[in-house]
């Protein structure tokens, strides 16, 4: 597997379920990563744009810049809700960003700038990363890896990321750059339990934030834990050595009903590594004490 990065730029649709704010914090507890930016995608990706600088600001980091992508799929899809979605992080309000700063643009200048070298971690739809393909053919070749937390692969199926935009999935997958995708029968191996959520409680102003969050989401589906989906993206990313992958070719559909759903089949030549096992315990682990350190900076 790739060895880490040093630079990384985080694309997310932060705001929607509390595992995008648990990986931005995984990623800030982390000082061997150059975080340069942060880019957010679907939906309201202004209010997005918000909640991240506002975990920013709580985290020390109130200079890293916040970019502000799509709104919407590349094919315009009606938007959809997650099942249980967390409502806006209203102390994010009063929060200053610029809507003209365009997420796309500033993936593709980090990369150009630093070819070979900066690596991005996708937790939302695609759709931003699709636009920086399209905007620059070399962005494909200079990026060092794509870290996606997306589809479901055992058994094949539907995941929120692929779902909201297959077609920038299928472009982004296909592109011939060099990804990781962590799938949802991965992620949810992961678990952070209630002693997990109280460890974190105790992390500064932005423990309780994500503390907070963690209890919210748990009782919405009436569990004592969470799933910190894209912290796990974010530690594979951080520590190879805890997650196993195999070179894949992907499929995601993007007709009929099953449009977004995911499989993949090994490809030995293929671009594309698949996350198909992972130190659970480990993970875990290094997700807590990262989120802690970035609390208690």
């Amino acid at each position: 597997m790739t060895a880490a990065p040093s630079s990384l730029v985080i694309d997310t649709d932060i705001g929607s379920d509390v595992d995008d704010i648990v990986a931005l914090a995984t990623i800030l507890g982390s000082p061997e990563i150059d975080l340069l930016g942060v880019t957010t995608v679907y939906g309201d990706p202004v209010q997005r744009a918000r909640t991240a600088r506002y975990v920013l600001r709580l985290a020390g980091r109130p200079d890293t810049p916040v970019a502000v992508g799509a709104g919407r799929s590349l094919a315009g899809r009606p938007l959809r809700s997650m099942r249980h979605e967390s409502p806006p992080l209203r102390e994010a309000d009063d929060e200053e960003v610029d809507p003209a700063a365009s997420a796309s643009a500033f993936l593709t200048q980090a990369v150009a700038r630093r070819p070979g070298t900066v690596a991005v971690l996708a937790i939302g739809p695609l759709t931003n990363l699709a636009a920086a393909l399209r905007a620059d053919p070399g962005f494909a070749r200079d990026v060092h890896s794509i870290h996606v937390m997306g589809g479901s692969f055992a058994p094949p199926g539907g995941e929120y990321n692929m779902l909201c935009d297959p077609e920038a999935a299928a472009e982004v997958l296909g592109s011939g750059a060099p990804v990781v995708v962590t799938g949802l029968e991965i992620t949810q191996r992961v678990r952070v339990d209630t002693g997990g959520i109280a460890r974190i409680a105790a992390a500064g102003p932005l423990g309780a934030i994500i503390s907070r969050e963690m209890t919210r989401y748990a009782g919405l589906r009436d569990r004592t834990f969470v799933h910190p989906h894209d912290a796990v993206a974010a530690a594979g990313l951080l520590a190879p050595d805890l997650v196993a992958t195999t070179a894949v070719r992907p499929v995601v559909e993007v007709d009929g009903p099953g449009a977004g759903h995911t499989r993949a089949a090994p490809d030995p030549a293929g671009s594309v590594r698949l996350v198909d096992d992972i130190d659970a315990e480990a993970v875990t682990a290094l997700i807590l004490d990262r989120v802690v350190r970035a609390g208690t900076h």
